[in-house]
C-alpha cells in the first residue's frame, strides 16, 4: 500500500520529513529545522498528536538515507593530479558526461530552505541539510541526507506541502488516486527547472575518499572530495579523512563562492540569487 491514503495522514512537513529521513541519532538534528519551521508556522495546534503518530509510524517505513559529506576545491592540473593520487595508492575510476537540472518554485519556496531538488539524467533526488549553518556552502550544504528516485521524492514533496511548504494548491487526485507521479506532483505544486547544464566528470579515489573533477557547460570548473556516511556520528571523520585527503593532494579550498550551482545561479538567475540571500542562504 502507498505511504500517503489521504490528506488526514498529512503532518506539518519538517517533523514528518524528519521521521522519513532520520535513524534515532539523525533525528535530533532534523527536528531541530522542523521546530524553527513549525514556529514560524504557528506551532502544531492544528494538527493532534494521534495524526503526529500515524504519520511517524508511516514514515519510519521509508529505509534511512545517506549522508553525503563533501567540500569543494580550486582545479588545477588534472593530468598531475591524476598521477599523484596513484602515487598516493589511489585510482583513476573513468569519466562521465550528465546533465542537470534543478527545480523550485518562482518564490524559491526550497531553496529557501536550503533544500534542492535535482534531476540528473533521469535520476530524481531530493537533498536536505543536515547539521547547523556552519555547513553551508554557497547554496549546496557541505553536509546533507540524499533522498533518490521518483517515489521517495514524491512523498518527500507531499510531506512539504501539507504545511505551506510548497505553493499552495489542490492535489486531490495525486492522493485520492494514491498515485505518487512526481511528474505531475511537480506540475501541481508548480515546481519546474531554473538551472540546467552538462558536467563533465573525471572520477577518482583515494582511500573512502571519492574525488570528482567537473567541467559544467559554462566553462566552470571544481573539484570536490566526497565521503558517504549511514549516521551523523560519523560525519566529523569523515570531514577530517576529506581534511587530510586535500592535504596529501596539496588542493587549495574553493571559499565561500565557486560551486557549479552557486556560479550558475549568480550568472544566469538573479530571481533566484535574490531569494537565497533574502534568506541568508547566500551571501550577497
Amino acid at each position: 500500500s502507498r505511504l500517503l491514503r489521504s490528506r488526514r495522514m498529512l503532518l506539518p512537513a519538517w517533523p514528518a520529513l524528519a521521521a522519513c529521513l532520520a535513524t534515532t541519532h539523525a533525528a535530533t538534528t532534523i527536528l531541530s529545522t522542523a521546530r524553527t519551521a513549525m514556529s514560524l508556522a504557528g506551532g502544531t495546534s492544528l494538527f493532534t498528536m494521534r495524526h503526529l503518530q500515524k504519520s511517524r509510524a508511516l514514515c519510519m517505513k521509508v529505509e534511512p538515507r545517506a549522508i553525503e559529506v563533501e567540500r569543494k576545491f580550486v582545479v588545477s592540473g588534472i593530468k598531475d593530479l591524476q598521477a599523484l593520487v596513484q602515487e598516493e595508492g589511489g585510482k583513476l575510476l573513468g569519466e562521465k558526461h550528465f546533465s542537470d537540472a534543478y527545480f523550485d518554485s518562482d518564490d524559491c519556496v526550497l531553496a529557501r530552505q536550503d533544500v534542492w531538488l535535482r534531476r540528473r539524467d533521469s535520476a530524481w533526488e531530493l537533498k536536505v541539510p543536515v547539521g547547523d549553518a556552519e555547513h553551508r556552502s554557497g547554496g549546496e550544504r557541505s553536509v546533507f541526507r540524499e533522498i533518490e528516485g521518483a517515489e521517495a521524492v514524491a512523498r518527500a514533496l507531499l510531506t512539504l506541502h501539507a504545511n505551506g511548504y510548497l505553493p499552495h494548491r489542490e492535489i486531490g487526485p495525486a492522493l485520492e488516486n494514491h498515485d505518487l507521479n512526481l511528474e505531475q506532483l511537480l506540475a501541481e505544486m508548480r515546481l519546474k527547472p531554473f538551472a540546467e547544464f552538462q558536467t563533465m566528470r573525471s572520477r577518482l579515489r583515494l582511500g573512502r575518499c571519492g574525488i570528482d573533477v567537473d567541467t559544467a557547460s559554462f566553462g566552470h570548473a571544481v573539484l570536490e572530495l566526497e565521503i558517504m556516511c549511514q549516521d551523523p556520528e560519523e560525519v566529523p571523520e569523515a570531514e577530517a579523512e576529506i581534511e587530510r585527503v586535500a592535504q596529501r593532494l596539496g588542493l587549495q579550498p574553493l571559499g565561500a563562492y565557486g560551486g557549479k550551482l552557486e556560479t550558475y545561479i549568480r550568472k544566469y538567475c538573479p530571481n533566484v540569487l535574490a531569494h537565497l540571500v533574502d534568506a541568508r542562504i547566500l551571501k550577497p
